[in-house]
Formats: structure tokens, C-alpha cells, sequence
């Protein structure tokens, strides 16, 4: 169900912009029938979530519906006059070099999953002033280690209780083996009956 909203949003953003899911696919330069599955609920990539946000689209709202569709973009001046969307190519590189180096400590993710977790933080942080970019980054990165660990402990969790279950089962299994035993042995010799 959350991928469909993921997907509802991608086709605003799309019908925003006043292109078929055709026309967009190529804008993005991305392939139709991806863009198809996308907009179907169909969990976006990373790649395609960098060429949304080359084209200002917020993709912390894409995945979360929390915060604007679209990223804060530069002020028009010369070496932007279009007012185009700003990529802050060396923050971005940034926040992808510390959930890299710190890849041991969550290990169990996979690197897809870090994806949508590194273009969040980076929406985030272009929201701040540059002297509370670094804190910001440090402190997404706790709480995503932190998310981590959790849910590797409710994996563990899990199976310690299946294997506990197991255990159970297989007492419960003997036993009731050792009562067919004593109720066969305890009837009396000239009854044949046996309880199977």
C-alpha cells in the first residue's frame, strides 16, 4: 500500500509538469514502461530518484508525503538565470560518503535501501543554513543506524521465537509419543485394542 501512494505522488508530479507518462519518461530520460510500473506502485530506484531530483523534485515527499514536492532551488542569478532546480552536487557527496563510511555498522541493509535513506537527508539538509548542515547529517545518520539496529534486533527477535516454537512442537511431539506409549502398555493384556 505504501508504494502505491509513492506512486500516486509520481504521477502529480508528472500531470504538474502537463506530460503522458511517455513524454515524461523521456524528460527524465528514463524507460516508459519503468515510469509505467512506477506510477503502478512499483518502488522507485535510486537512479530514478537522482534524475527527479535533477529536475527539483523533492523526493522525500516522492517517498514520505511529508515536507513540498518540489526542492528549494537557488535564486536566479548568472550562473543560474533559468532559475533552474539546484543540485548541491559536493553536499550530496557529502552525506553519501558518511552513510558509506559507516556501511559496517548496518551492514545488513542493502545498498538499495540506503538510496532513498541518503537523497532524504540531502532534502533535508538544503533546507539549513550551511552551519547546521553537519549536525544534521550526523544526527540522520544516528537515527538511521539506530532504526537499523532495531530491526535487526526484531529479525533476531523473530527468530528466536520461531526456533523456540520449534522446540516447543518437538517437546510436545515427545510427549505425547510417550503418553500413546503408557496408555498402549497400561490397558489391560486381554484387551487388543491400541490406540494408533
Amino acid at each position: 500500500m505504501r508504494f502505491q501512494q509513492v506512486g500516486k505522488r509520481l504521477k502529480q508530479i508528472r500531470e504538474h509538469l502537463g506530460m503522458t507518462q511517455k513524454e515524461f519518461a523521456k524528460h527524465i530520460d528514463a524507460s516508459y514502461r519503468g515510469w509505467q510500473a512506477n506510477e503502478s506502485g512499483t518502488m522507485p530506484g535510486g537512479e530514478l530518484l537522482l534524475k527527479l531530483i535533477s529536475i527539483g523534485v523533492n523526493v522525500n515527499w516522492v517517498l514520505s508525503g511529508e515536507s513540498e514536492p518540489w526542492s528549494r532551488t537557488v535564486p536566479e542569478s548568472d550562473s543560474n538565470p533559468a532559475n533552474e532546480p539546484y543540485i548541491n552536487l559536493q553536499l550530496f557527496d557529502r552525506i553519501s560518503q558518511n552513510f558509506l563510511s559507516h556501511r559496517s555498522t548496518f551492514h545488513h541493509v542493502p545498498f538499495e535501501h540506503l538510496i532513498p535513506n541518503i537523497i532524504a537527508v540531502y532534502n533535508g539538509a538544503m533546507e539549513l543554513n550551511e552551519d547546521k548542515q553537519a549536525a544534521f547529517i550526523d544526527l540522520q545518520l544516528n537515527i538511521f543506524h539506530q532504526q537499523s539496529c532495531l530491526q535487526q534486533l526484531a529479525q533476531c527477535a523473530e527468530q528466536e521465537k520461531i526456533v523456540q516454537l520449534k522446540s516447543t512442537f518437538d517437546r510436545l511431539k515427545t510427549e505425547e509419543a510417550s503418553l500413546r506409549t503408557l496408555i498402549n502398555t497400561s490397558m489391560a493384556p486381554d484387551s487388543p485394542k491400541t490406540l494408533a
